[in-house]
């Protein structure tokens, strides 16, 4: 190989890693910007005596797959546990959903 080619892959590697980070920012704020508008529409619901239990549902769910992933790869034990818990709400807040409380 010559120093070309050799620069060439240290420079596309640089780049896979600073898409990856990209990416996982993105998310980053994806998750934080659905939290604050699930917050936003339960207050809202809550206050008109609406059931805000679909929300609790669909933002803990969705975090807790987020985590309960990253788990599977990084080996955390507090993403576990964060997972769990976002687990068991979102499953509560589904059957209260369902229930019609």
């Amino acid at each position: 190989m010559n120093k070309e080619h050799i620069l060439k892959m240290a420079q596309s590697e640089k780049r896979d890693v600073m898409e990856l980070h990209i990416k996982d920012k993105s998310m980053m704020w994806s998750y934080l910007v659905m939290v604050i508008v699930a917050a936003l529409f339960s207050f809202i619901k809550d206050l008109h005596g609406v059931p805000i239990t679909d929300l609790t549902a669909t933002v803990c769910a969705s975090v807790g797959t987020t985590l309960a992933y990253r788990y599977a790869k990084l080996k955390d034990k507090q993403d576990l546990f964060i997972a769990i818990i976002m687990f068991i709400i979102a499953l509560i807040s589904t059957i209260y959903f369902v229930m019609g409380y």
